[in-house]
Parts: C-alpha cells; sequence; structure tokens
C-alpha cells in the first residue's frame, strides 16, 4: 500500500513526465489491491495462487517458444557455416 500511496502521489505532485497516467492508475491499482489482502486475506490468498498459477503456465509456454525459436536459428546458423566452410 505505502509503495502504492507514493506512486500515486507522485503522478499528483511531480509535474508533468512520461508515463505520468499510468503511475497514476498503477498507484490506484496498488492501494486497492493493499486493501483487499487487508481486509479479505482469505480470498486474496486463493486470489494469489489462481493467479501465479496462470502466469506460470503462460510463462512456460512463452521460454518453449523462445527455446524452439532459439533452436532453429542455431541450427540455420550452423548449417550456414558449414555451407561457407
Amino acid at each position: 500500500m505505502l509503495h502504492g500511496l507514493a506512486d500515486f502521489t507522485a503522478g499528483l505532485l511531480a509535474g508533468p513526465f512520461p508515463g505520468r497516467w499510468l503511475t497514476l492508475v498503477a498507484g490506484a491499482f496498488s492501494v486497492a489491491a493493499g486493501m483487499i489482502v487487508l481486509f479479505w486475506p482469505t480470498i486474496s490468498l486463493i486470489v494469489l495462487v489462481a493467479v501465479m498459477g496462470i502466469w506460470l503456465i503462460v510463462y512456460g509456454i512463452f521460454m518453449a517458444i523462445t527455446a524452439f525459436g532459439l533452436r532453429r536459428g542455431g541450427l540455420a546458423a550452423s548449417a550456414a557455416g558449414r555451407a561457407s566452410a
């Protein structure tokens, strides 16, 4: 919550800067999330576990795509190196 308050205050008082509106929105969401965790800890844990599970699945899919892409690039570079030698 403190970080959210700091972000929100910086967005309001720091003057114009790139991404000011995003700082304000992120600060507001951080404060709201902090209040939810403070007043409803049980549901917060359930939501946290669900979000982390989804994030880890998505992250694993992206890492697999990246790995296959790097492998394909490495194989193509290796074949090009052999052809020029």
